[in-house]
């Protein structure tokens, strides 16, 4: 039952991953920029947006940056952000039972600021890790 669960976890996740690049580019409320992992910038992943007040956003990373979908910009304020750090798949694009184990976790605060089209950064450190 666990491995349904993990496949279906990546299906979800592979199908978000091909649908993101659709999405247009240049909306004013759209937010992007770049997750760091001790300095080193995080290649794929997911991102979870939790304001004080409002409703969570799910951000893909990809290829080491992020972008909110168009029409659902983040809440500004301070938000508590769930990274996911998932491993890179194999050249024919298959992960195994093994590189999901690796899949880390980690949380960041950060003040998205009032201006979506503002370039977002968040840092997570490995010692602050949960």
């Amino acid at each position: 039952m666990v491995s349904n669960k993990f496949e279906n976890l990546c299906v979800s996740l592979f199908v978000a991953s091909l649908i993101l690049p659709l999405v247009g580019c240049g909306d004013p409320n759209q937010t992007s920029g770049v997750v760091h992992l001790d300095g080193v910038p995080i290649t794929r992943g997911q991102l979870v947006f939790i304001p004080e007040e409002g409703a969570k956003t799910f951000v893909d990373i990809r290829k080491g940056k992020y972008e909110t979908f168009s029409g659902e910009p983040l809440t500004p304020g301070q938000n508590l952000v769930k990274v996911t750090k998932h491993p890179l798949p194999a050249a024919d694009g298959t992960v195994t039972m093994q590189q999901l184990s690796t899949i880390e976790h980690y949380r960041a605060e950060v003040e998205v600021p009032d201006d979506p089209s503002e370039e977002l950064i968040i840092e997570v450190f490995t010692e602050h890790s949960n």
